[in-house]
């Protein structure tokens, strides 16, 4: 069925002017749920009482006490009806000093951050209490936080998000000049931006250093031939640092700006050919102006020779690099993790350590329950920390991975050696925005808190790695009509300001080859407005939900489209349980289709008016078209399906990138179809600039006007219509 909850959420504070008793302060927030009253609403009794489920945990340094809420689905209210919850956070003889309005549903999860940055140390209760529309209401019970006050490692920095946190920024004056020493105070080992801006001049140059005690680090460099503006990353450790400006001859530094930022990974290069050929190659020039500017760490494969000089280049201007490797274990070798020795000497001797260019490795994966080789990597991650200190060992992580018990000691072993925990967050798209917003905030509450409970500090050393993957294998995209782009962007607005993720010690994507060339260049301007802009809103505009089309994926039948069989009954919907999942939607997704039998004299066409377009903007349209036939033989073949994709009414973008049909194996297994026995899919490809708020797409299965291209009585099935928006190369 069609999503019908289109509510978003919304979030607004009014600061009121701050009272002499703020020592004794109270906070007293009041959240509305404005959606309509269902006419038909009638009180009736529950089959068990609503509960609200609240948590409430302090976070110091961002200055944010955090309630979450889980609001009940009451069945006699029923979840379009408008409820009240109001929120009260009160110190004895306190008074109000905050009030906030929130748009939202029931049944759905809260997280409010509440600003305790200017509250006095003590024990506070927090009230939840839930109104319904008939008047009555349900209370929680009453939860006791401790506040202990701001973090005095972050009361003197500014702090832009989760991400970045502004440790200096100075701008030249008349009578003051930015030559010389400037200091910074790093609250624990981070990545640092640098960014300075010099006048224009013909002559002379100006040097920005960092200054350590083995000397000068360069950092950014202003002269004649170089630009006004230039930016720089390095990794620092905790503690006080000096930035050096040094001017020669006219040139004269007009800003300088430092900010703390995660660390930044481009994972992974070279990028193998993706699945589906679309035009463009993931080479060292496409990086360079997608994704580098905004990264400090590339993860890589085998160095071939003509890699090594972009890479020694990428290393000399600061960046890291990280060698990629699947663990021997999980590829038949568990001989090579049955013993601490064996598994150091294996990966000592692999490129990972062995290579003067790598900086350690990144190894794939970790996320058994108790897995018997985490003691075996405990023991091999001090040894390889003690031979190779300036090397770091980085588990890919899932599942029950810092809950068990055993994986927290290895988790721990490889921090201290510089490593990171970079963790699989593939968070799945969901029918609707609620549903998605719902898992989003319960997310770090089933993954990152429990693992940060048991290690403290390790949130800081946690890479956050996205499923951001457009490609098969697996699809992120497993509903025509929502826009996973858009939910990347919600998923990189919320790791950004969500309380418990501050500090967070970077993000990564799995992987550039499962992505498509648009998707990565989303990634590199994520990168760029979270992590080193330091932006807490969203950096698009489009919705969760695409309403271009109705019913894409022939989930409520033939419902909205227009059909020309080229016989009675040629054309009809289709259903096979467990396909959605077989043709790789992320292990979920409708399992529907439409099915057309071609014919000799014409050809089968569906169509749809295309709605809601801006004029000269661009959009994409996908399809993945399947041979039916051969699904039910369980054989089918590579080849292109003969089937055309009209778009009338815009102007369509030509060219590889633009326009492409290619066949990809389906590696999933279903009836017949296993092992090597694998179901061919097309992907069907096209952008187009509007031409005017509509347009007509027209589907067919002969591959001409003139020419069915395909046998007669051949099923063809069509599945995943998705229209969206496309952001144009810039």
């Amino acid at each position: 069925m069609q999503p019908t909850n289109r509510t978003q959420s919304t979030f607004m504070l009014r600061k009121n002017s701050l009272s002499n008793a703020m020592c004794v302060a109270c906070l007293r927030l009041t959240i509305i749920f404005a959606v309509t009253i269902l006419p038909s609403y009638q009180a009736r009794g529950e089959k068990t009482a609503p509960v609200l489920g609240v948590t409430v945990r302090s976070y110091p340094e961002p200055g944010k006490v955090l309630v979450s809420i889980d609001v009940p689905s009451i069945e006699s209210v029923g979840k379009d009806a408008a409820v009240k919850l109001e929120v009260t956070m009160k110190k004895t003889g306190g008074e109000s000093l905050d009030k906030c309005v929130k748009t939202t549903a029931c049944g759905m999860r809260e997280e409010i951050a509440l600003d305790a940055t200017e509250l006095s140390s003590g024990d506070y209760s927090v009230v939840v209490e839930l109104f319904l529309p008939d008047g009555k209401s349900i209370k929680g019970k009453t939860n006791t936080v401790h506040w202990p006050g701001r973090a005095e490692a972050f009361k003197n920095i500014h702090v832009l998000n989760n991400f970045v946190w502004e440790l200096l920024n100075k701008k030249a004056t008349s009578d003051h000049s930015l030559n010389g020493t400037h200091t910074f105070q790093l609250p624990y080992d981070r990545w640092i931006f640098v960014r300075s801006t010099a006048s224009e001049s013909k002559s002379g140059t100006i040097r920005v250093s960092l200054r350590t005690i083995e000397g000068d680090i360069p950092l950014t460099l202003h002269g004649p031939n170089e630009p006004r503006t230039a930016e720089a990353m390095r990794p620092v450790k905790s503690g006080k640092h000096t930035i050096v400006v040094a001017a020669e001859g006219q040139a004269t530094l007009d800003h300088i700006e430092v900010r703390a930022v995660p660390q930044i990974m481009y994972s992974r290069h070279p990028t193998p050919e993706t699945p589906v050929k679309q035009g463009v190659v993931y080479d060292w020039e496409f990086l360079r102006k997608h994704l580098l500017p905004n990264a400090n760490t590339i993860v890589v494969g085998k160095i071939s020779d003509d890699m090594r000089p972009a890479i020694a280049q990428w290393k000399k201007r600061g960046g890291r690099v990280i060698s990629y490797n699947g663990r021997p274990g999980l590829h038949g070798k568990s001989g090579l993790e049955a013993d601490a020795q064996t598994c150091f000497e294996y990966w000592a001797k692999h490129r990972a350590y062995s290579d003067p260019l790598s900086d350690g490795a990144l190894v794939d994966e970790f996320y058994r329950e108790e897995d018997p080789a985490y003691p075996v990597y405990t023991d091999v991650a001090k040894m390889l920390n003690a031979k190779f200190p300036d090397k770091a060992f980085y588990p890919y992580a899932a599942g029950v991975f810092g809950r068990d018990r055993n994986s927290v000691p290895f988790a721990k072993a490889c921090i201290e050696g510089g490593g990171y925990v970079c963790w699989e967050a593939y968070l799945a798209e969901c029918p609707t925005l609620n549903q998605a917003l719902r898992d989003m905030r319960r997310y770090p509450h089933y993954k990152i808190i429990p693992f940060e409970k048991r290690l403290p500090g390790v949130t800081r050393k946690i890479i956050w790695a996205f499923g951001a993957y457009s490609f098969p294998w697996p699809w992120a995209d497993v509903y025509a009509d929502v826009n996973y782009t858009a939910y990347l962007d919600m998923q990189f607005e919320f790791i950004a300001t969500h309380p418990a993720l501050f500090g967070l010690g970077g993000v990564d994507i799995w992987r550039s080859g499962y992505l498509d060339e648009e998707r990565l260049r989303w990634i590199g301007r994520f990168y760029r407005h979270y992590c080193i802009e330091g932006n807490t809103a969203r950096l698009g505009t489009d919705p969760y939900l695409l309403t271009h089309i109705g019913n894409p994926d022939f989930t409520e039948g033939v419902a909205g489209w227009t059909l020309d069989p080229a016989e009675e009954g040629a054309i009809e919907a289709g259903e096979e349980k467990g396909f959605g999942r077989f043709i790789m939607r992320y292990s979920r997704g409708p399992d529907t289709f439409l099915v057309t039998k071609r014919n000799s004299k014409k050809p089968n066409t569906f169509s749809q008016e295309i709605r809601g377009l801006e004029t000269g903007k661009l959009y994409s349209i996908k399809m993945y078209s399947g041979d039916y036939s051969g699904f039910l033989r369980g054989k089918t073949e590579k080849k292109l399906n003969a089937v055309s994709m009209n778009i009338s009414g815009v102007e369509l973008l030509s060219g590889p990138r633009y326009s492409y049909q290619y066949p990809f194996p389906n590696k999933a297994s279903l009836g017949e179809f296993k092992g090597r026995n694998l179901f061919w899919l097309n992907f069907h490809w096209q952008v187009f600039r509007a031409k005017g708020p509509t347009a007509t797409l027209s589907i067919s299965d002969w591959k001409s006007p003139d020419n069915p291209g395909g046998p007669v009585g051949q099923q063809l099935l069509y599945t995943f219509i998705e229209v969206k928006p496309y952001m144009k190369e810039h």
